[in-house]
Formats: C-alpha cells, structure tokens, sequence
C-alpha cells in the first residue's frame, strides 16, 4: 500500500466509525512506508495513547486474539497466556508492540480548518460535511508532510457563486415576468408580489412595515402629518409620541363604515377558513382578496405620522395584512417557481420590520414598462 493509499484508507476507516477514535497498533504501523507516522504525528492528524491490552498471539498459526499481561519491574515484561493448546503456555510480548496510536475525526477537522484558515471556511461547516468530502482530493503526502489542498476543500464546502445576471422582474401592465437562475414566468400583479419586488429592489434594508405597506398602498395626502413622517424615533419620543403610534387613527372613515370594516376583518378569516378546507381556491381567493381590502381600508385611517389619538391595532392590522400578502405570494411561487420560492423563503423576513438579505447576495433588475 503506497503512501496515498495509506492515508485514504485510514480516513475511510475513521469515517466508517461513527464518531469513534479510530485506533492504530505498533504492529500495523509497522507495516506503514517509512516517515508516514512522522510526517501524521507533526501534522496533528494522528496522537499516542495508551497501550493496547490485547494483541494478535504470535504463538502458533490460529493468530489469536489475546489478552496481554503485564509484569511489573525493571524492566517490566509482557506476556500472552494460551489457553488454546495444550503446548503452547506463555508467549511473551515486545513492550513496544503494546504502542497504539489513535485517529479522531476532531484532529481531522482541526487540520483541515488550520490549513483552510485564510478562506471563509468554518469549523462547523467542515463538521456538517465531513462524511461527504471528497477527502482523496483533498488530503495528501508529498515530501514527508501532510499537505491539504485548499482550493479542493473551498470548492466542497462554499456555495458556488450564482449566475444573477439575467435575475430580473419586469412589469407590463397587469403582468410581471420574473426571470431567476435561467428560468422565466409570468406571474399576475399582486399585492404580496408589490410587497416583495420593494424588497429585493433594496436588499439588506430593513423596512418598517408601515413604511413598506405605504409606499405601495399610498394614502390620501390628508392621512399624513409629513412634520412627523420626517421624524426619527427620538424626535417623535420627544414629542410625546413613539414608533408604535405611526397607526393612530384619523377621522377619515365614519363610525358607521369603521364598524362596517371591522366586522368584515372579523368574519373573513372565518370564512376563508371554511373555504380552504372545502378546498374552493377561486372563492378563497375571493374572500382574502375582500378582507385585504379591509383592512387596507382601516390602515389607510391610522395615516403615517400625525394624529396623536391611538387606534392601537391600526398598525398591528397592518403587520398582519402585509405578513399574509407574502406567506400567500411565496406559498404560491413554492409551487409555480420552485427556484425562486425557496429562495425567497430563505432570504426574506417579516413582522414589525420587513427585510430581502440574501446569502451569497444576489442582484436584480427591477423594470416597469408600460
């Protein structure tokens, strides 16, 4: 066995392991061409522990295994007791065959990450994929040290880059086509697809979700106090008022209409939930389409920054609306855009704040055409 096959076999062994050391005796060592355990010793990859306490009997031909025993003194004495022939009694043992070596999958992965310290490799990444590493291609002897190839082990454990140069989503009236890693659709414009095209148009930004439901949603001019829109958080503190306080409600929709809203926003969900279990989609698209409406109604009736009487759900019905339009719109694209819905899935966050950050970044170019 040469010295490649040596080192592929070894960690072969080690993997088959699950997660146990794997243990090396003097008398396999032996066998190994000169320098090897040298050059594992100096690379970390392989450490001594303690003795063996059973040996393959030498004594006859049957090459036993056999518990060793050891005599105390200067010097000390090693020795097997055959209890399988009657002409055979003691055999006596070197002291250097008890010598075993030990291999861990820890030592592995401390020195696959020591040589790939200066690439955006972790530890944890290599422990993820160990298993599967290509480790022939990676590990190897060359000149009476253990050498790691670097660029083998990036390649195995860092995603590829990703092709974003025909990422796209283009707007033609009612219509959107969307163009991801080589493929293309044609998806219908909706709400939850405004929502998340304002996203990845600013990746990494974190959206207030008042801010992102308005900038689609735009209100009359009269919803909005532009003095405290412009303000930071410590400015509207100031003022006596808070991030929270961006839904209070105006008097923009009458007592008989607001009641009207509410009860739709009460009664929807209901029935949207008996129509998804009858399994009626066009009617439940309806019906979803009906309470978004309602609740962009009551939303549009808090304004942006102005009043200081609270409505304190206005915003909390906004959060929910725009956290529905997207679960909706990247369920949908799961099934009609694999590719595309997963990714969004990954990379997208909502709530209180909205947000695309996708990891290796991927770019876009968003057009709208008449």
């Amino acid at each position: 066995m040469n010295r490649a096959e040596l080192i592929l076999d070894l960690l072969a062994r080690l993997l088959a392991g699950g997660g146990s050391a794997l243990l090396i005796e003097f008398d396999e060592i032996e066998c190994w061409p000169a320098g090897v355990l040298a050059a594992l010793t100096e690379a970390g990859l392989i450490t001594a522990t303690s003795p063996t306490v059973s040996l393959t009997c030498g004594g006859c031909e049957r090459a036993c295994r056999m518990p060793v025993h050891v005599l105390p003194g200067e010097p000390a004495r090693a020795f097997i007791a055959c209890d399988k022939r009657d002409d055979v009694a003691r055999v006596s043992v070197p002291l250097e065959r008890l010598q075993q070596w030990q291999l861990s999958e820890a030592a592995l992965v401390r020195v696959l990450a020591a040589a790939a310290a200066d690439r955006p490799v972790t530890v944890a990444q290599i422990e993820a994929n160990l298993a599967v590493l290509p480790l022939h291609s990676i590990v190897s002897l060359a000149d009476g040290r253990l050498v790691v190839n670097r660029e083998a082990l990036s390649r195995c454990l860092l995603p590829a880059p990703v092709d974003t140069s025909g990422n796209r989503f283009r707007r033609t009236g009612d219509h959107w086509s969307v163009s991801y890693q080589g493929q293309t659709r044609t998806l219908k414009d909706r709400l939850g697809l405004r929502y998340l095209v304002q996203l990845i148009a600013r990746p990494d930004r974190e959206f207030l979700v008042a801010d992102l439901y308005y900038t689609v949603n735009p209100p009359d001019g009269d919803a909005i106090d532009t003095r405290h829109a412009a303000m930071s958080a410590a400015e509207l503190e100031e003022q006596g008022l808070a991030a929270g306080d961006l839904g209070n409600s105006g008097d923009t929709l009458s007592l008989e209409d607001r009641k009207r809203l509410k009860q739709d926003c009460e009664r929807l969900p209901e029935r949207i939930e008996d129509t998804k279990e009858r399994g009626n989609e066009s009617l439940q698209a309806q019906l979803e389409d009906e309470l978004d409406q309602a609740l962009e109604y009551l939303a549009a009736e808090t304004g942006l920054g102005g009043r200081t009487r609270k409505a304190s759900s206005g915003i909390e019905r906004v959060r929910k609306s725009v956290s529905k339009n997207f679960d909706r719109e990247i369920r949908k694209l799961v099934t009609v855009f694999p590719a595309l819905g997963h990714h969004l899935q990954q990379s997208v966050t909502t709530g209180t704040q909205c947000c695309y950050a996708p990891s290796p970044r991927v770019d876009w170019v968003i057009e709208h055409t008449k």
